[in-house]
C-alpha cells in the first residue's frame, strides 16, 4: 500500500491504523476513529464533512492566491481571478462564525479544522483577516485550544517570508 500512497504524488497522507491521503479525507477518518471533532449528533456529523466539501470547493481560492502571490511572483491574472472568489468565501465564513463559536456550532469540529487548515496562509496572500472580524475571533478561538500550533511551527521553513500569526 505504501507504494500506491507514493505514486499518487500528494500529500498529506495518513498511514496511522489506514493509509490515505488527501487532508480532508484524513479528518473525516480520523475523527470516526478517535470520536474527537465529530459531531455531537448524526445532522452535525454530516455538517461538519459538508463544510469540508464547500472548503475544497471555495477556501481553495485562498490558497491560490497565496501561491500566486508567494511562489509565482504575484501573476497578476491569477490574483485578479481568484482574490474576489476568496474574499466571498471568507465573508461567508465570517458571516456563519458571526453568532456561532465555531461553523457547527458551539465547538471545534473536522470543519473548523479543515477551513482554517487553508486560511492560516492568508496573510501570505495578501488578505488582512481585521476585515473579517468575527473570522479573526473564530481564528483566536481555534489558536486558544490545547495543542494548537501553526505550520511553521510544526514545520520550519528557512524561506519563511512572512510571521505566521
Amino acid at each position: 500500500m505504501a507504494a500506491s500512497l507514493r505514486a499518487r504524488a500528494t500529500s498529506p497522507c495518513c498511514t496511522w491504523r489506514w493509509r490515505g491521503c488527501q487532508s480532508n479525507v484524513i479528518l473525516d477518518y480520523l475523527a470516526r476513529e478517535t470520536g474527537h471533532f465529530e459531531g455531537r449528533t448524526e445532522q452535525q456529523r454530516w455538517q461538519a464533512r459538508e463544510w469540508l466539501s464547500w472548503e475544497a470547493d471555495h477556501i481553495t481560492y485562498v490558497d491560490k492566491v497565496r501561491h500566486s502571490a508567494r511562489f509565482r511572483a504575484s501573476d497578476p491574472a491569477t490574483i485578479a481571478e481568484y482574490r474576489p472568489r476568496a474574499e466571498a468565501a471568507l465573508s461567508f465564513v465570517d458571516n456563519t462564525v458571526r453568532d456561532q463559536a465555531f461553523l457547527v456550532g458551539d465547538y471545534c469540529t473536522i470543519a473548523d479544522i479543515g477551513c482554517w487548515g487553508r486560511m492560516v496562509f492568508m496573510t501570505e496572500g495578501g488578505f488582512d483577516i481585521d476585515n473579517w472580524p468575527h473570522l479573526a475571533a473564530w481564528a483566536g478561538r481555534l489558536k486558544a485550544m490545547p495543542g494548537f500550533a501553526l505550520p511553521y511551527e510544526l514545520i520550519p521553513s528557512k524561506d519563511r517570508e512572512f510571521d505566521p500569526a
